[in-house]
């Protein structure tokens, strides 16, 4: 494909991410179909170890982000399944809900006692 051996082996590593040019070659010499071109583009884009925050994100995502990062380790394969359904679910988000699907708020009133 013509790359050196040491940038086949810093993507190998985790090193460094591969290029668009170098995924759209690796796509060729595989003769891979569009499904397993873009399952090889997800993948690439997965792979990442660094991302950089936008310069005006809020510090809401600031905390979200920290104490994801912080839990990382700890969390098991069903926590990150939720993790990834609720994150999913945003995509559907701009469905509006209707009245009757709203959860209902239950309060509680505390009853004072005579003294």
């Amino acid at each position: 494909m013509g790359y050196a051996q040491g940038f086949v082996s810093s993507l190998e590593h985790g090193k460094k991410l591969p290029t668009n040019e170098f995924l759209e070659k690796l796509i060729q010499v595989l003769s891979l179909d569009a499904s397993e071109a873009n399952a090889l583009h997800e993948s690439a884009k997965e792979s990442q170890c660094r991302y950089v925050m936008a310069k005006n994100a809020m510090p809401d995502q600031y905390r979200l982000i920290y104490h994801l990062w912080s839990k990382l380790d700890q969390l098991q394969p069903g926590q990150m399944r939720m993790i990834e359904e609720v994150l999913n679910f945003s995509n559907q988000s701009n469905v509006p809900i209707k009245p009757e699907q709203r959860p209902i708020a239950h309060l509680r009133v505390k009853e004072e006692r005579p003294m």
